[in-house]
């Protein structure tokens, strides 16, 4: 999977529970991947830190899936895609 885009939905609004609920979506030209995540509604969602983190925990949970941890598909991100923080372990297409 090569991904061109990553997007961010959602954590708006609290849900019952007090968390913010959204999406980061990994976008390639015929896949998306969605990965639904919960912060504590304490934490700024528009913040920096907390966008670099919830990119952090959508990846780890994007490469324990079956098909990228058992290396049956590639996954590889557009150049400049990922802050350079997280480009460890990733492999950027050029």
């Amino acid at each position: 999977m090569y991904v061109k885009k990553i997007e961010m939905a959602g954590f708006r609004r609290p849900a019952p529970d007090g968390t913010l609920r959204g999406t980061i979506a990994f976008v390639a030209a015929d896949q998306r991947v969605n990965v639904d995540l919960n912060i504590p509604h304490d934490l700024p969602p528009r913040d920096r830190s907390t966008r670099l983190q919830l990119l952090s925990e959508a990846l780890r949970q994007l490469r324990r899936m079956p098909e990228f941890r058992n290396r049956s598909a590639a996954l590889s991100f557009a150049p400049g895609l990922l802050p350079r923080s997280m480009q460890k372990g990733a492999r950027a297409a050029g």
